[in-house]
C-alpha cells in the first residue's frame, strides 16, 4: 500500500502505512519460515524497497537510487528457494525509476545518459537472473530505443525470442 500510495503522489499516507508496515514487520518472529527463506528475509526486500521508492517520490533521487540498489543486494542475497523468496525482482524498481527519471528535462544530458545506460544494464542484469522475463524486456526495449540504438542490441538478452532478432518493437 504504501508504494502504490507513493506513486500516486499520496505522500503523507504513504509514510503512514511505511510505519505500519515496520511495526509488523517487527512483530514477525525470526524463525517463520516459507520454504527456504525466512520470512524477515523476504519483508526486508520490501522494506529497502518501499524505503527507495518512497524517496524517490519525495524527489531524493540519490537516497532513493541508493536504497533501490540495496534492495537489489537483498534480493538477490536471499536463499535459492522455488518460488523465489521475493516474488517481484528489486531490479524492476530500480530499473523502471533509473528511466523514469532519465527522461526528466531538467536533468543535465550526460546525467540523463548515464541514468540511462544503468537502467539498461539493470534489465540486462535482471534477464541473466530471470531469463526472459517479460518485464525485464519491455525495460531494456525502452532503454533501447530512448538511446536510438537498433533493436537488435538486446536480441541476446531475448535467448532468440520471436526468432528475428526484434524484442519487441
Amino acid at each position: 500500500r504504501a508504494i502504490a500510495l507513493s506513486a500516486l503522489g499520496r505522500i503523507d499516507e504513504a509514510v503512514a502505512e511505511q510505519a505500519a508496515f515496520l511495526s509488523a514487520f517487527e512483530c514477525v518472529p525470526a524463525s517463520r519460515h516459507v520454504h527456504n527463506v525466512t520470512s524477515r528475509q523476504s519483508l526486508s526486500v520490501a522494506r529497502v524497497l518501499l524505503q527507495g521508492e518512497l524517496l524517490y517520490r519525495q524527489e531524493d533521487f540519490d537516497a532513493a537510487f541508493a536504497y533501490l540498489r540495496k534492495a537489489v543486494e537483498v534480493d538477490d542475497a536471499l536463499p535459492y528457494d522455488e518460488p523465489w523468496g521475493w516474488m517481484t525482482p528489486a531490479r524492476h524498481a530500480l530499473g523502471a525509476l533509473l528511466l523514469e527519471r532519465s527522461t526528466s528535462p531538467s536533468l543535465d544530458s550526460t546525467v540523463a545518459a548515464a541514468l540511462l545506460a544503468e537502467a539498461e544494464a539493470v534489465y540486462r542484469a535482471d534477464l541473466r537472473h530471470h531469463p526472459n522475463n517479460l518485464w525485464a524486456l519491455c525495460g531494456l526495449v525502452q532503454c533501447v530505443k530512448q538511446r536510438s540504438k537498433p533493436l537488435t542490441s538486446c536480441y541476446s538478452a531475448t535467448n532468440g525470442m520471436n526468432g528475428g532478432g526484434d524484442c519487441g518493437g
